[in-house]
């Protein structure tokens, strides 16, 4: 009995060791597997460069480009093709897996293309070297991340404008508010948390925004948060890019924030399916974006929303289909 007892100890002890030895040989297979990454996008030399004033304008335009996350799996993106004018607002929308972000990652050469071209101001994106791309645009993520210290360090940490500028960048995305006193965002000596864990998620991207303002970059890229974003911070987010005097391409997550964006750009398994005027993807009987609001909005929001602004003259078919992607706030009304 006791030689039974032993070996079955034995036993135990034999099995966890086999299984730390398989951790650890896999945290090795990992870690050489990360050594043999290629890093052709760290290592792309710059063949034209771009003035200091690049990008001016903020035009953006893909020509047939595709990519994939490597040479053994199916592409992200298909052919893809379009223009985004200087000062233009458009929306790219889409089902889960659409290729909504992966799209953006092309641009900041995140996800290198696999062919065609990728311009901003008629220069092509591979032939700039990796920093300077990525130092001329703005990308605001999600959950963007800040670091530990002060507002202003965040917003300006080469020390590059005066603290007049800050402020009036902060003032321009509604953070800033004189009538405050003294608040956290009227003081550039206010200490951010790491991560700005101690603001919440919607002042996060604010700040970003705000940096960007500050910067003047032309072009900005925005991943919109999540449905968990206060709904004060929502309402500043949206003014601040209706204002913003750049091209904006934002990544939508919530329909009715890019409702009135200058263009819809409708993605479905990395292909563009749709791009045109929200008005114009509405009335279109199988299309993506349609699809997208008809699944969203049910009969009572539309009826609410009509009834409540008034909206008449426009055939029934229309008007029902136009006004669903406006959300109804049944608590405020």
């Amino acid at each position: 009995m006791s030689y039974a007892i032993v070996f079955s100890e034995q036993v135990l002890w034999l099995i966890r060791y086999y299984t730390v030895t398989i951790q650890n040989m896999t945290a090795l297979q990992r870690v050489c597997g990360c050594l043999d990454v290629s890093t052709g996008a760290q290592e792309a030399k710059s063949i034209r460069e771009p003035s200091k004033e690049w990008p001016s304008s903020g035009f953006v335009e893909y020509r047939t480009v595709s990519a994939r996350y490597a040479a053994h799996l199916d592409p992200v993106l298909r052919n893809l093709s379009f223009q985004v004018w200087p000062l233009e607002r458009v929306g790219i929308v889409g089902r889960t897996s659409a290729g909504k972000s992966r799209l953006a990652l092309t641009l900041l050469r995140g996800l290198e293309i696999e062919s065609g071209q990728i311009l901003i101001d008629g220069l092509d994106t591979k032939t700039i070297d990796l920093h300077t791309l990525r130092s001329r645009l703005s990308y605001v993520p999600q959950d963007p991340t800040l670091f530990a210290g002060t507002l202003r360090l965040n917003l300006d940490p080469y020390n590059e404008h005066t603290d007049e500028e800050v402020l009036d960048a902060l003032k321009r995305v509604g953070l800033f508010d004189s009538s405050e006193g003294r608040g956290k965002f009227t003081d550039l000596s206010f200490t951010l948390a790491e991560r700005g864990s101690n603001i919440s998620q919607g002042q996060r991207q604010l700040v970003c925004i705000a940096s960007s303002v500050l910067k003047g970059y032309k072009v900005v890229v925005l991943d919109e948060a999540t449905a968990s974003i206060d709904h004060e911070s929502d309402i500043k987010i949206q003014a601040c890019i209706r204002s913003m005097e750049a091209t904006v391409i934002t990544i939508a997550h919530r329909l009715r924030t890019v409702i009135d964006y200058d263009r819809i750009l409708s993605l479905d398994t990395g292909c563009m399916k749709e791009c045109d005027h929200s008005w114009e993807l509405l009335q279109q009987k199988n299309g993506v974006f349609r699809g997208c609001v008809m699944r969203r909005w049910t009969g009572k929001s539309r009826l609410h929303f009509l009834r409540r602004h008034g909206i008449v003259g426009i055939p029934p078919d229309v008007t029902d289909l136009a006004f669903i992607c406006f959300e109804c706030d049944e608590a405020s009304s």
